[in-house]
C-alpha cells in the first residue's frame, strides 16, 4: 500500500515538474523570444536539469509545441467553466454577450497566451510546404479551436466562426499592436488602456446582441470583469491548475 501511495505521489510530482518546465519556458519565450532562449535557460529558471527537460519533452521545439497545446487546453477549459458559470435564466443574447465580454477580459489579463501563440504561428519553422501556408501542427490547432467551441456559441450564435474571428482580432490585436495603445489613450496606464480596448469590444457585442444599457456590464477594472469560475480564479499566473 505504501508503495502505491508513493507511486501516486511520484506521478503527481512528475506532472507538476513538467508544468513548471512549461511555465518557465513560456515566461522566457515571452521575455526574450523563442530564438534567444536555450534549454539551459529553461533548466535554470525551472530548477531542473537539462536531461530531465529532454526526457520529458525532447528538444526545445517540442517544449514550445507542448506549451501551445497546453495553452489550447487551458483556454478551452476556461471557456467551458465560464459557460457553466453564466446563469441559464438569462436570455440567449444576454448569455452570449456576457460570455464573450467576460472571456475577453480574461484574455486581456493574460497577454502571454496570445503573445506566445502569435509568435508560434509566425515563426519560420511553422511555414507549410507546397500549397499549405502553415505547418501541420498549426492547422491541427486551428481545427481543434473551432471544433472545441463551447455549446453556448455553436448553438446560439448565427455565425460561430465569424464570432470567434472577431474575438481573436480583438484579443490578439491588443498584443500585436500593444506599442500603439499609448497613442490611442495617452496619459493612461497600460491597465487603463486595456480596459478602454475592452470597452470597444463590449460596445460592439452589446450592439450586435441588442443588449440594453441596464443589461450591460459595468466597466470598472479588467480584474473585476473576470468572474471567479471553478479552477480558474488566479489571473496572475500564466497557467492555472
Amino acid at each position: 500500500m505504501a508503495q502505491r501511495k508513493q507511486g501516486r505521489r511520484s506521478a503527481q510530482e512528475a506532472e507538476q515538474t513538467k508544468l513548471d518546465i512549461l511555465t518557465s519556458a513560456a515566461v522566457l519565450f515571452c521575455e526574450k523570444g523563442y530564438n534567444q532562449v536555450s534549454i539551459r535557460d529553461i533548466s535554470e529558471k525551472a530548477g531542473v536539469t537539462h536531461s530531465l527537460i529532454r526526457h520529458y519533452f525532447g528538444p526545445k521545439e517540442q517544449v514550445w509545441r507542448a506549451i501551445i497545446d497546453e495553452i489550447h487546453s487551458f483556454v478551452n477549459g476556461y471557456g467551458k467553466a465560464l459557460e457553466d458559470a453564466i446563469s441559464p435564466s438569462l436570455t440567449n443574447n444576454q448569455r452570449l454577450y456576457r460570455y464573450l465580454c467576460h472571456f475577453m477580459a480574461f484574455m486581456l489579463m493574460k497577454p502571454q497566451l496570445c503573445q506566445i501563440m502569435l509568435d508560434y504561428i509566425h515563426h519560420p519553422q511553422n511555414e507549410g510546404e507546397g500549397e499549405q501556408a502553415y505547418s501541420a501542427h498549426i492547422l491541427e490547432l486551428v481545427d481543434k479551436a473551432f471544433a472545441d467551441m463551447p455549446d453556448l456559441i455553436t448553438e446560439l450564435a448565427d455565425n460561430p466562426g465569424q464570432l470567434m474571428w472577431r474575438f481573436l482580432i480583438h484579443s490578439g490585436g491588443a498584443v500585436a499592436f500593444r506599442p500603439f495603445m499609448g497613442s490611442a489613450w495617452p496619459q493612461m496606464s497600460d491597465e487603463q488602456a486595456l480596459l478602454e480596448h475592452w470597452k470597444l469590444y463590449e460596445q460592439d457585442v452589446a450592439q450586435q446582441f441588442d443588449i440594453t444599457e441596464e443589461q450591460r456590464l459595468p466597466a470598472l477594472t479588467l480584474a473585476q470583469l473576470v468572474p471567479e469560475v471553478a479552477g480558474f480564479t488566479d489571473c496572475d499566473k500564466f497557467f492555472v491548475r
